[in-house]
């Protein structure tokens, strides 16, 4: 005789206050999930602030070292460079949260 999925009792119960409805979650299986989402995910999240913060201060930095002048920018030119900039993180940024 074999067991069905409604056959198989749960080791533990999650619900919400005020209502009939639970759902059976694994604590060892919800463990290891959560660890192995901790392990693939946290460090591409460390990367990609840490990129964004490099590319926050280096647009600063490129100017004062005379990125207008070697790449022969105007004023506004530097202004839609840094708008572009800073509207695509935003929209990139925007998954991440």
């Amino acid at each position: 005789m074999s067991l069905g999925a409604e056959d198989v009792k749960p080791k533990a119960f999650h619900a919400e206050e005020g209502t009939r409805e639970s759902i059976a979650v694994d604590p060892v299986a919800e463990k290891k999930l959560v660890r192995k989402i901790d392990l693939h995910l946290m460090p591409s999240v460390f990367i990609l602030y840490l990129f964004s913060y490099v590319d926050r201060s280096n647009l600063g930095l490129a100017k004062v070292a005379g990125m207008e002048e070697d790449l022969e920018l105007t004023s506004d030119q530097y202004y839609t460079a840094v708008i572009m900039w800073v509207i695509g993180y935003t929209i990139a940024a925007v998954p991440s949260k």
